[in-house]
Parts: structure tokens; C-alpha cells; sequence
């Protein structure tokens, strides 16, 4: 570790952190700002090489590769809090606020990454002022550390599926902040919509987002292991919806040395090949899933083919939808019993 300060050179920034010195910053914060952007610029600079001929999964181990290497050199500007989380540094901004809310009560002083921190007070600005989703036609407000899935072409594509009119329970398995639940139960206003998640957090952050959208009380959230209480209450369900962790745990090495830190681990990974949460489910949705009901499930881009496999065990329509980038992304399968249409490929923004 060395002590850095306005008179680095972006360059001879860049160098140390590519070979793995940490940058204590002693200077003004706005200038540190304008540093790691330039550190940022200089690693993209040099673009992926990929291997002639590489298959779909080669290509994208790389490019998480690449993206962990990356995450790891902006990590090496560093920045110091006090134990009420302010910054001893020229033009910083008040970040007790947004740090209390991702870390909880103040502690010691502590070094954090900048990177790091400037992602808590994205994270805090989110919480505040909301992120507007499309498909569901208002804003939800995402918590630092639950998950939320605003990403365009999942929540669009859930939206815009053939979901039944006559729908009466439709379920989100790892429900998040809500999104997706949401979203289910504005398109289908006769339906009542059940999200289910392991933590007690994120069910929170659902239920405040469902007070939010005027939804509490058609939305009902539960604690429960993926579909267990449904399954062994013999329940019948219409839609099924999961957006669950798939990230094998093969990769742990590769990735974002702060989701790691700071995420829990059981939201990202799944098994050494990252289908191990998907295994356990389609069973269980196959029990509880009505005649002709519908299960979207979201899964890696390199997943695929083995997602057909898997689904092919349990239901005899299954489907296979693209996202914007033309990857696999969603599976979806009906059960069996009635015989509606399957679309491949709903219509993605």
C-alpha cells in the first residue's frame, strides 16, 4: 500500500493498481473521482482477445474473467472513514446516510474501496428517489444488497408472456425487492400474486415497494425455501416465475472482489455448475403448477442447453427465450394438461 494524493500520475496510478498496490487517498475526493475514472479508461482501452473458434461458455467465462480483473484494479483506490462514516477529505460529500443504510450502525474507522463506496451512495440515491420499471409502470426502490431485477428484457419479457387471464395464484420464487411480483400482479388485476424469498430483508424491501405501488394487499410475501410450503400444502398454482441464483460456484475466483464482500453468497451461487437452485425447483413447480400452468425461469447465458435438459425431465413443452444480446436467457415451460401455443421467443424490448 502506498499514500496517494492529487500530484499522481494517472498513469503511474494505473500501473500500481494493475499489479495489485493498493492507493490510500490523502487528496481531494473529487480528484480521486476523476482518477479511478481514468484508471477505469485505461483498462478499456485494451480490448478482450478471444480465442478463434471459442464455443458460447469459453467466451463468456472470459469476458466474467475480464470483468473480475477489472473490479480488482478499481478496487485499489482506497479511502478512509471515521467511526461516524465521514470522509477527512477536501470537497467530499456527506456519506453517513447511505452507509448506515448499507452497513448498518457506525463502528470504527475503517478503508474502504472508492469504488465501493461510490456504489453505496448509488445504491442510497436508488433507495430515495426510486428506479422507474416499465413494465410495471411505476417506480420501486431497491435496497443496498437485495436484489433487483430492473434489467429491461427480464422484467419485459415477464410482463409481456402469455400469462392467463384467469390466472388465480401466480408465484415469484426469490422475490427480491418485488419487481417481478409486482409487475405480475399489475398485468393481471383478478390474480393474487405470492413472492417467496429466504430473506427476511428482502421481503421487507417487497413489502414496502408493494405499499408503494398500491399492491399490499394482492401481493402477499412469505419465508420459504423455493416452493416448499406450496408443495407440501398440495397448493395449485397458475404461474410460476423465478429469477434464481445461477453463478457456479467454479467462478467464485473471478468474481467482483465487492459482490463478494457484500452480497450473500446463497443469493449468487448455485453448485459447482450454477444450476443447482433450478434442479431443486423444477420439480417442485411441476407439482404445484395447474394443468397447462406456465413457469418462467431466468438462467447464465452459457446455460441453455443444459436448462432444456433439466426442464425436459419434468414438463413435454419447454422453450427456450433469447435476450437482447441473442444469449439463452429464460426458460419456459407449461404443464401438462391443456394444449395453448408455446412462444419460443416473446417480444423483447
Amino acid at each position: 500500500m502506498v499514500i496517494a494524493d492529487d500530484a499522481l500520475p494517472a498513469d503511474t496510478a494505473w500501473r500500481l493498481a494493475c499489479e495489485g498496490t493498493a492507493l490510500l487517498w490523502r487528496g481531494d475526493y473529487q480528484n480521486a473521482r476523476q482518477l479511478l475514472s481514468a484508471i477505469a479508461r485505461r483498462i478499456d482501452r485494451k480490448p478482450l482477445k478471444l480465442p478463434a473458434g471459442a464455443d458460447a461458455s469459453t467466451r463468456f467465462h472470459l469476458y466474467r474473467q475480464a470483468q473480475a480483473q477489472r473490479a480488482r484494479t478499481l478496487g485499489m483506490l482506497l479511502v478512509t472513514l471515521d467511526a461516524q462514516y465521514q470522509l477527512a477529505l477536501r470537497r467530499a460529500p456527506e456519506v453517513a446516510a447511505a452507509c448506515t443504510a448499507a452497513w448498518g450502525a457506525e463502528g470504527g474507522a475503517c478503508v474502504v474501496s472508492l469504488r465501493e463506496l461510490l456504489g453505496v451512495v448509488g445504491a442510497h440515491q436508488w433507495r430515495l428517489k426510486g428506479v422507474a420499471v416499465a413494465a410495471l409502470g411505476a417506480r420501486i426502490h431497491p435496497h443496498y444488497g437485495v436484489f433487483s431485477p430492473v434489467r429491461g428484457e427480464y422484467v419485459e419479457l415477464v410482463a409481456r408472456a402469455p400469462l392467463p387471464a384467469d390466472t388465480a395464484l401466480a408465484v415469484d420464487v426469490g422475490t427480491g425487492s418485488g419487481a417481478i411480483a409486482l409487475a405480475i400482479a399489475s398485468e393481471l388485476p383478478a390474480a393474487t400474486v405470492l413472492g417467496s424469498d429466504t430473506s427476511a430483508g428482502a421481503l421487507e424491501v417487497a413489502a414496502d415497494n408493494a405499499e408503494r405501488c398500491g399492491l399490499r394487499d394482492r401481493v402477499r410475501l412469505v419465508r420459504d425455501d423455493l416452493l416448499g410450503a406450496l408443495v407440501r400444502k398440495r397448493a395449485q398454482v397458475d404461474i410460476v416465475v423465478s429469477n434464481p441464483p445461477y453463478i457456479a460456484t467454479t467462478e467464485r475466483g473471478i468474481m467482483d472482489r465487492d459482490v463478494l464482500e457484500h452480497e450473500p453468497h446463497e443469493a449468487l451461487f448455485a453448485g459447482h455448475d450454477g444450476l443447482d437452485v433450478i434442479r431443486r425447483l423444477l420439480p417442485q413447480a411441476q407439482k404445484v403448477l395447474v394443468p397447462g400452468g406456465l413457469l418462467l425461469v431466468e438462467f447464465g447465458a452459457a446455460q441453455g442447453e443444459a436448462v432444456r435438459s433439466l426442464a425436459a425431465q419434468h414438463f413435454e413443452r419447454v422453450a427456450i427465450a433469447k435476450d437482447l444480446a441473442g444469449h439463452d436467457r429464460v426458460l419456459i415451460a407449461r404443464a401438462a394438461g391443456r394444449h395453448e401455443v408455446l412462444d419460443a421467443q416473446p417480444a423483447v424490448p
